[in-house]
Formats: structure tokens, sequence, C-alpha cells
């Protein structure tokens, strides 16, 4: 007789916790270019810089170090056509996502990954205005007490046969939602302050002063996504590079509940991250994702 092994999918799961921002800027354009002007930019990975032909003339200035996104604009361009372009070419180049202004009067380059820029923006010669929406962070949370919980709950409306009154003819999904709980053990001043002033806290610095961070009234009455982040869950199981079970929140922003001051007890604050529908995301994942989040996904 063969043996049989058998297998059981049974998995005891470490993971550890990113929250963080992607780096925006916000790009006007202006009439008047003539061909060969340029601007610098970056996202967590590259160097660029976006140039500017009219009508298939201009010089490529070719800086040293730096990737080449050309935008072709046409004779007598409007800066409505100026923006759209950016937008096509930047994302036809996987280098950022853009997003139109409510006005349409400018468009915000989005890196597709949490973290700062490699380098700060800077115009060559386009005259463009521009503008840091969001300054790009990330953040390791560190270790945690009592593991990671990730909740998710569907809300649903019942259809009944109006004959018994119990029959259940359909559940319509009216919508999902999901929340993430941990404890840290690493509550360092930095970590303390990230938690708290990019989410529904902030933080002052007095004049020759050192900074305090904490609750206040300045954020009362705006929207979460003003401050909103990224939050990523990484199982320690697999390499940095593997991302294929990362789970993503993409809006999110971290709740504190409870920090214990006990010296009796390790301290540890405990947060709850609430995830926010992301309309900038793909509707089939705009909540949370299971899988490589730090891909393009336009």
């Amino acid at each position: 007789m063969a043996c049989v092994t058998k297998t059981t999918e049974i998995v005891l799961e470490a993971s550890s916790a990113t929250f963080g921002k992607e780096q925006r800027e916000c790009v006007t354009p202006i009439l008047g270019l003539t061909g060969g002007e340029s601007f610098h930019i970056s996202n967590v990975d590259t160097d660029f810089y976006v140039w500017f032909t009219v009508n298939a003339v201009g010089v490529d200035p070719a800086p040293a170090g730096k990737t080449a996104i050309e935008v072709d604009l046409p004779t007598g361009y409007t800066v409505a056509q100026a923006i759209a372009l950016i937008k096509t070419e930047v994302e036809t180049a996987k280098a950022f996502y853009g997003r139109l202004c409510p006005d349409n009067t400018c468009v915000v380059l989005e890196s597709y990954r949490i973290g700062a820029s490699l380098s700060v923006l800077a115009d060559v010669d386009t005259g463009f205005t521009f503008e840091e929406v969001t300054t790009g962070l990330t953040e390791a949370l560190g270790k945690t007490k009592e593991g990671i919980t990730v909740n998710f709950e569907a809300t649903t409306f019942d259809v009944k046969s109006n004959q018994t009154g119990e029959l259940l003819l359909d559940q319509i999904i009216q919508g999902t939602s999901a929340n993430m709980e941990m404890s840290l053990l690493e509550v360092s001043k930095s970590k303390l302050e990230t938690i708290l002033a990019e989410g529904y806290g902030d933080k002052y610095t007095p004049a020759a002063g050192t900074t305090l961070v904490g609750f206040g009234t300045t954020k009362n009455f705006k929207s979460s996504f003003e401050s909103a982040g990224r939050v990523v869950l990484h199982p320690l199981r697999l390499d940095a590079s593997d991302r294929t079970e990362d789970v993503t929140f993409w809006k999110t922003l971290p709740m504190p509940s409870s920090i214990n001051y006990d010296g009796s007890d390790t301290k540890a604050l405990s947060i709850t991250f609430n995830a926010l529908v992301d309309e900038n995301r793909p509707s089939e994942i705009s909540v949370f994702a299971v899988g490589d989040s730090a891909q393009y996904l336009a």
C-alpha cells in the first residue's frame, strides 16, 4: 500500500504593519511653451523629468540620472489640453497617478507607493506653478502585543416574500467595511507623533522650542480624507519584496484608543484603523485589498 502524506493548510501568522502617505504634487500649467522646457519630479523609486515639445518641436534637455517623460503639446494648446496630456503621459510611463483638480485647472501627480519622493520637485523653465499637496511618509509601526486583528463586515438588506413574510428571496448588498486592531509595543516618540499628528490629532512647535503632539481643535469638522493615509499589513513569513498576501487599507486614519502607564506591564498603545472608501482606486477593491498594493494599478 502506498504511503500518503496529507498536507493541512494551517498557518501561524505573525505580521508587521506600516502606515504612510503617498507624495502628491499639484501642477498648474501655463500657456506659451515653445518646446524644450522641463521640470523635475520624483516618486519613491525614480527621478523623472517631464519635458515638452510643441507640435513635435523641442530639444530634449536630457539631465543626467533622470528618466524622461515627454509631453507633446499641440500648437495653440489650452491649459485643459496640457493638463490632460500630462496626466496621460505620466500614467503611460507608470510613474504617477494623475488626478484632476475639482476645478480642472491643475493636475495632482500622486506616487503609487507610500513614502517620501527621492528629491524635491523643481521647475527648470516651464513657468508652471507647483504645490505640495501631501508630503509622503512611511512609518513602520513596530512590534505588537497579542497580534493584529483584521475585521470584515458586509451590510445586507433582506428581501422576503410578502405572502409568507419569512421566506428569504434575496439579500441586497448595501456595503462592506473593514477595520484593523493592534496594540503597539514600541511606543517611541516618533511613532506616537506619526500616529497622532498624521491621524485625528496635530502637532505644534513654538518658536525656539520643541514639538508637542496631541489632540486639539484644528481638525474639527474637516474631512477625514485630508489626513488619511495607507496602512499595509505584511506577513513576516514572506520576504519584504513578496507582497502577494499583504492586506492594504487604502484610506484610513489611526485612532488610538488607550495607552497604559503601568510599571507592572509592558507599555502598549491600542489603535484601530477603519477603512475608508478610496474612489481613486478601482471600484472592485476601493475599500481594502489583499495582494500587492505597491504595484501600479492604473
